[in-house]
């Protein structure tokens, strides 16, 4: 009687630990998953010619951040180059 007692309490333990370790498999399935999602979506998904045009005015597309903080200090310069302008002629 108390062989059976300790079969199933090994058999528990057994069960438990190989839940444990599905339980962790999942979750590191899951957390990879989502690593992966947010690295796409922090990549601009630019085409390579527009890269490249993009690139060859002074924007950089590494990711959205920089591809914001790059085209406002272009519109910046051209916004002073405009005023120059403006400024230059006489009324």
């Amino acid at each position: 009687m108390d062989r059976n007692i300790e079969g199933n309490i090994e058999m528990k333990n057994t069960r438990a630990g190989s839940m444990l370790i599905e339980l962790l498999v999942v979750f590191a399935i899951i957390a990879f998953i989502v690593i992966k999602m947010l690295n796409n979506y922090n990549k601009p998904s630019l085409s390579k010619d527009t890269q490249k045009v993009m690139a060859g005015q002074g924007i950089d597309t590494t990711n959205y951040g920089t591809i914001k903080s790059s085209v406002k200090s272009k519109l910046k310069d051209i916004q002073a180059k405009q005023r120059e302008e403006l400024d230059k002629i006489e009324y």
